[in-house]
Parts: structure tokens; sequence; C-alpha cells
């Protein structure tokens, strides 16, 4: 289950009843404190990221357990291939596995074509589910919903009752370093030389700290920062979509393909338009001309610089 309170509230349902069902077993040796094995937010598409999950199916493989006793098919794997597959190795370990709601056994062969129905219909709801969301997600945006966890160096996340009413506002120590690297991409500055800047490598040995605090930068961070419509209160959203939802993986979508939402009134603009548009036309220049000057020559182009930085107004 997700992290939600109300779906909490179940999972400790989940648990006693649990404890209940083994209890009526005589024959089942259970330990409450040892041999339950729950996963709190995470998702059952895939075993990369459920820990107590994978513990389980080891353990079972060792030989510490014969019987695995899942709630429902869903519960074990939203993912029909993988379902099949983990079912049919834990049968050639010894183990078996109930599902208690479907009625399954995994050793008895009726059973198991019905549960070959089971996991694809898993499977399919939880397409239809990656489906809904999606949806419901696009149209709180464009209702002008903001999304996210709030930690965007130059702005604090003021929380509403609803996420309607939530916004931004500005920050202003950090919005200084916003500017800062945007003054040093406008003067023809490397993301490199940029990184160095923050760091210390400045004429007042100043150091900027990260959105974390941290006070080492990252390349990709700056790159992010620089290309990151936010600052002049547009927010892009849908630049990357989730191809597969029993995969989880994603692929970028087109940049003419993106939907942008002007939030002028939630999230106050740091870099004025203009400015942001020169930054990214700076990157664009150089990005193709160290490109041409490579593949002509194998030698990096050197960047002509913009206007000087002083000559634009920001406003909070």
């Amino acid at each position: 289950s997700t992290e939600h309170e109300q779906q909490m509230n179940e999972l400790e349902n989940q648990v006693q009843c649990a404890i209940e069902l083994a209890t009526d077993h005589e024959n089942w040796i259970f330990d409450a404190d040892e041999d339950l094995f729950i996963e709190r937010g995470l998702s059952g598409t895939s075993l990369k990221k459920r820990p107590e999950f994978k513990k389980m199916i080891s353990l079972a493989k060792e030989g510490v357990y014969d019987l695995i006793v899942v709630r429902e098919v869903c519960r074990f794997m939203r993912n029909a291939k993988i379902t099949l597959n983990l079912v049919d190795e834990l049968l050639d370990y010894g183990v078996e596995v109930y599902f208690v709601n479907d009625g399954i056994w995994s050793r008895n062969p009726d059973d198991y074509f019905k549960l070959t129905i089971m996991a694809q219909y898993a499977e399919q709801e939880s397409r239809k589910t990656s489906e809904r969301v999606f949806s419901g997600q696009a149209v709180a945006r464009e209702n002008g919903n903001i999304f996210g966890n709030g930690n965007i160096l130059g702005y604090k996340m003021i929380v509403g009752e609803k996420s309607k009413d939530s916004h931004y506002e500005i920050n202003d120590k950090e919005a200084e370093t916003v500017r800062t690297i945007y003054n040093l991409a406008l003067k023809g500055m490397g993301i490199k030389k940029i990184k160095h800047y923050l760091e210390g490598d400045n004429p007042e040995s100043k150091i900027y700290k990260t959105a974390e605090g941290n006070t080492k930068w990252y390349e990709s961070t700056i790159q992010r920062i620089l290309r990151r419509p936010t600052y002049m209160g547009t927010i892009e959203h849908f630049q990357s979509v989730t191809e597969n939802p029993l995969t989880h993986a994603r692929r970028s979508v087109q940049k003419e393909q993106r939907v942008r939402y002007d939030l002028r009134e939630k999230i106050p603009c740091i870099i004025e338009p203009a400015v942001w548009q020169a930054v990214q036309d700076a990157i664009d220049s150089r990005v193709n001309h160290n490109f041409n000057s490579t593949s002509q020559s194998g030698i990096n182009g050197i960047v002509t610089k913009l206007p000087c930085p002083h000559t634009w107004h920001y406003h909070k």
C-alpha cells in the first residue's frame, strides 16, 4: 500500500488478519515478529525496491519456509510474468504459495490455471491505475495545482490546506545564488567554471549552498538550474513520461511536445524571461559551436559573451 494514512491504518488490520489466520492453522509454525514481511509505500510492479519481499523469497529458497501466505495475487506482484516465474521457481525449491482471498494453492494444477488468469488481471489493473493517475494529474495541473516536494533552489513552498492552495515564495538568500549562476552563464562562463566559482573559487572566496544545504556542487545540478523555466514563473510538465508502468522505465519527451503552464501568481519570477531565454540561447549556441568545431577540426570553439548582466533588472 502507499503511505496514505487511511491505507496505513488498513495495513494494521491486514497484519492482525494475517496473525489470526496463522493462529487458526495449528500445523503452521509462525512467529509474528519474524515471519511477517511488509512493504510500506512501495510499488508491487517490480522487485527493484521491495527489500522485504526479496528477503522473504531468499529465505524461502534457503529452506527457512515451505509455505508463503499472501492475501491475494495482486499483493504478491502486479507483473504477470514475474509472478508466474517466481511461483514456478519457489515450487522447484519445495515452497508453496497460498493466495488466501483467491483460494489458490500453487501446488494444485487446477489452481495454477486460475493463478495465471489472476496474475494477468492484476497486471492489467496496474496499467489502468497508472493511466487514471496520469490523467488525474494532467487535469490537476491544468487547474493550477502544484506538484512536488518544493525543494527548488530559490523558493520555499507554502503548503495550503488543499493542493490547489499551495504556492511558492522566494527565498532571498537562495535566490541570490540562482541569479549568480545565471549572471555567470551570461558572461560566457562554462558549467565547470561556474561549479568552481560556487565552491569558493571567486574574488570574495564566497561559498554558495545547494537547495539541500551542501557546499559541493555537481555540474548536472547547475545545468538543471540553468534550464529550469520555473525561475521565470513557468512550470514545464511532461518532460518525461513513464513508458512502461511495470518497469517504471521513463523516456524524455520532445521539447515541442511539452506542456507549459504560466503560474506567476503561484511561482514568483526570479529570472526575467528575457534573461532566461538569453541563457538558453547561450547554452545552445555553445553546444552547437563545440559540436561543429569538434566535428570539423577536433578543437572546441569559444563562446561569444552576451551583454553584461548588470543591464538586466530582476524583480521579486
